[in-house]
């Protein structure tokens, strides 16, 4: 592995991408890419879990399908 990816996904560690989508398994296949490069990930399936996430911790970053 180059440094250069080690260290790119060394700054994600602290950014958490949040996926709403209907579908569990692309919620589930979207997390796994995302942790891949070093970011946290939450996910939901419906919008009320999304706006439960939200009084926890803000996300860095929304992907959305609804």
């Amino acid at each position: 592995m180059s440094d250069e990816i080690f260290y790119r996904s060394f700054l994600n560690r602290d950014r958490l991408v949040h996926i709403c989508d209907p579908d569990l398994q692309t919620c589930e296949q979207l997390s796994l890419l995302f942790r891949l490069e070093g970011f946290q990930t939450t996910f939901s399936v419906n919008l009320t879990g999304f706006l439960a996430t939200l009084e926890r911790r803000r996300p860095d970053v929304v992907v959305a399908n609804f």
